[in-house]
């Protein structure tokens, strides 16, 4: 077309989820539109001649996106010029996972977070950290970051939200949000359960003998403790307990291996803690119930 020309398009474009609304971005390499932001428009050319790149972009209200190239030839003597379309279509990166450690921390402590993303078109990925409450950042344009919060928000727990938005340099977008507990204070700290009470029924076993074994116990925050017997020789009955009692029954074997000689230990376990354990020795053919507790 000759330089200084006009070229009037129209744009038609179709968004298979119902409800999402278009937006119409048109640029050029030189030149100018009368209407950049509408599906129809015109272009007026520059006054030199050479190849001009026009460009329409396509975004649905989720991020994703379409162009469309057109290149034209523009010529000083008015002859006739020419064009060549290309189409383009992106996709929208995806977010596989977003974690925070920890999420519940107190003001001034700091919280690692980072997520994994992928761009189905195999674009290159950048990345924009922001928080909803006042705190200050470290690398926070790259996957992995790390955040520090400066001030207590309102509200008792999620009450900083941390975002993460990931790009593919092409107008595909994606978000990713995960919730923190801010307070003043730090947490308090975990205690482990504290054995109130062990009993067995006998110090001894002969063959096919059945003893009882129990633990009471108590947790400083209140929790419920869980209980875990093993054996390694004989029967375990299952065990019957309340939420700081365990007591279960052991059926002595008919017979030992030399050299192995027979075990039973109790484990109470909180937030992972082993505490407990007790264990039986071999004396002749009498086996002794030592059951002998420790904490590690």
């Amino acid at each position: 077309m000759p330089a200084g020309g006009s070229l009037h398009l129209v744009a038609s474009a179709h968004d298979p989820n119902p409800g999402d609304i278009l937006s119409h971005d048109w640029t050029a390499t030189a030149g100018s539109f009368s209407s950049p932001s509408e599906a129809s428009t015109s272009w007026t050319a520059p006054a030199s001649a050479g190849v001009q790149s026009l460009t329409l972009t396509v975004t649905d209200s989720r991020g994703l996106s379409s162009r469309v190239v057109l290149t034209i030839q523009v010529s000083l003597n008015g002859g006739t010029g020419e064009a060549q379309l290309s189409i383009a279509f992106n996709s929208s990166p995806r977010v596989a996972s977003l974690t925070a450690s920890p999420t519940r921390i107190p003001v001034g402590q700091t919280t690692s977070v980072s997520i994994s993303a992928s761009d189905p078109d195999g674009d290159s990925l950048s990345y924009a950290w922001s928080a909803s409450c006042a705190g200050s950042w470290t690398n926070a344009s790259s996957s992995s970051a790390r955040f520090t919060p400066s001030l207590l928000p309102a509200g008792a727990c999620n009450n900083c939200r941390l975002t993460v938005l990931v790009s593919d340099g092409h107008g595909g977008l994606n978000t990713g949000t995960v919730a923190l507990c801010i307070s003043n204070t730090p947490p308090s700290p975990s205690f482990p359960p504290e054995i109130l009470r062990t009993y067995r029924s006998s110090d001894s076993a002969t063959p096919g003998q059945v003893l009882t074994y129990e633990v009471v116990a108590s947790d400083p925050q209140g929790s419920d403790l869980s209980f875990y017997w093993e054996a390694s020789t004989g029967v375990l009955d299952p065990p019957s307990r309340d939420a700081f009692r365990s007591r279960v029954t052991w059926t002595a074997p008919s017979c030992v291996s030399d050299g192995t000689p027979p075990s039973i230990t109790a484990v109470l376990l909180h937030d992972g803690k082993v505490l407990i354990a007790g264990g039986h020795v071999v004396d002749g053919d009498i086996q002794l119930a030592a059951a002998e507790l420790f904490t590690p």
